[in-house]
């Protein structure tokens, strides 16, 4: 497995780069009871948004999407084993539905679209901003 980012790090911030944890905050996920996935930044302290996003695997791109109130710009991968990926709050997309892609191939640009939570909130334990 490629890791989707540059440094990578499974810790909390400022030590690691994974901000948000799957089905952390069930109080502000109500719909999913909890966070649906892993919100990652870069573990090196350079500045996140606009990073290259990877392909953790070989796959293909099911679609792409901008939904502003969900994962924003974001990318549905789909592996040979069944296994679906979301690459989401992206700042840009650059990997195109029917895409095959393999592990490490670019698949956008780290950003904040969509519903993303910052600011000063009491919703992440470890909260990057």
């Amino acid at each position: 497995m490629r890791f989707p980012i540059d440094n990578f790090s499974d810790a909390p911030f400022p030590q690691g780069c994974i901000t948000q944890y799957f089905g952390e905050n069930p109080q502000l996920y109500s719909l999913t009871k909890g966070h649906s996935g892993w919100d990652i930044i870069p573990n090196d302290g350079r500045q996140a948004y606009g990073m290259n996003v990877y392909s953790m695997y070989d796959c293909d791109v099911v679609y792409t999407q901008n939904d502003p109130s969900g994962y924003g710009n974001h990318v549905y991968t789909l592996r040979a084993d069944g296994l679906l990926n979301i690459y989401g709050h992206l700042s840009k997309i650059i990997a195109k539905t029917g895409d095959t892609l393999k592990q490490g191939d670019l698949i956008g640009e780290l950003g904040n679209s969509g519903f993303v939570v910052s600011g000063q909130t009491p919703f992440w334990s470890h909260n990057p901003y």
